[in-house]
């Protein structure tokens, strides 16, 4: 079976400015995600994982190597057909509202009007985003903004999800629906590449994880995450019972 991404041999050197010396973002680099995954790439910052997203999404050329998704070079516009993305800190047109938003950005996946109307209609309610769908961008705050990248990558149902620092912005409750999040996209087959410095979190939902250090990769694993879903700490449970009431939590469950 064609891995979801292989990466051989990856490469990817700048030069920096003014001093026009050449640094190196990504050495040797060669990594596969089988499909079907749940990948997380972790290091520290600028350990180059930001530059490998980019390359397999398309907005960067390797100096050397290649990457490709589902056999597909990842600069050919074809292997974005299968893409889901949301990058660490997402905006949207501050004039539309939120159900706009998620409608203005589902219109490039090629979906047909009625069913992008019923799947951003699940979506909002997914997300507990249906009560602030008439809310301008512009006056959303940044977890609802995460939330709203996160439904709008999966509205056009892709094969693979990129997600960079998904958590962002989100609050314990959000972070808990997360992680159910990655358990359910398992079970439908999805696979996911995510970046996260929730060490907790990568260790309850992911079935393989990759650590990179100034662009080198130093450690992987294939693993089998624990078989009970995650549960709240009890400082979690506390906040959650405090701040939201049982049938919000439930939602989250």
């Amino acid at each position: 079976m064609t891995a979801a991404i292989q990466i051989e041999h990856l490469t990817k050197t700048f030069r920096t400015p003014f001093s026009n010396k050449l640094t190196t973002a990504l050495e040797d680099l060669s990594l596969t995600v089988p499909c079907g995954a749940i990948m997380a790439i972790l290091g520290p910052n600028g350990s180059g994982k930001s530059t490998l997203l980019k390359i397999l999404l398309g907005l960067l050329s390797p100096t050397k190597g290649t990457a490709t998704l589902f056999g597909i070079p990842s600069h050919n516009v074809t292997a974005r057909r299968h893409i889901g993305f949301l990058p660490e800190r997402p905006s949207f047109e501050p004039f539309l509202t939120i159900q706009e938003a998620l409608l203005f950005y589902g219109s490039f996946s090629g979906a047909g009007k009625k069913s992008l109307l019923q799947k951003s209609k699940e979506l909002l309610e997914q997300f507990q985003l249906t009560q602030v769908a008439s809310l301008s961008v512009r006056h959303a705050s940044q977890g609802t903004l995460q939330r709203l990248g996160l439904a709008q990558a999966l509205l056009p149902d892709p094969k693979l999800l990129i997600l960079d620092e998904p958590t962002t912005g989100l609050d314990p409750a959000g972070i808990r629906f997360f992680s159910h999040l990655l358990s359910q996209l398992k079970a439908q087959g999805k696979t996911v590449l995510l970046t996260s410095h929730l060490l907790t979190q990568i260790e309850e939902t992911c079935t393989h994880i990759a650590i990179l250090k100034k662009g080198k990769l130093l450690y992987s694993e294939n693993r089998i995450p624990s078989a009970t879903p995650p549960k709240a700490s009890p400082l979690e449970e506390i906040y959650l019972t405090q701040v939201f009431n049982s049938k919000e939590i439930l939602t989250y469950d």
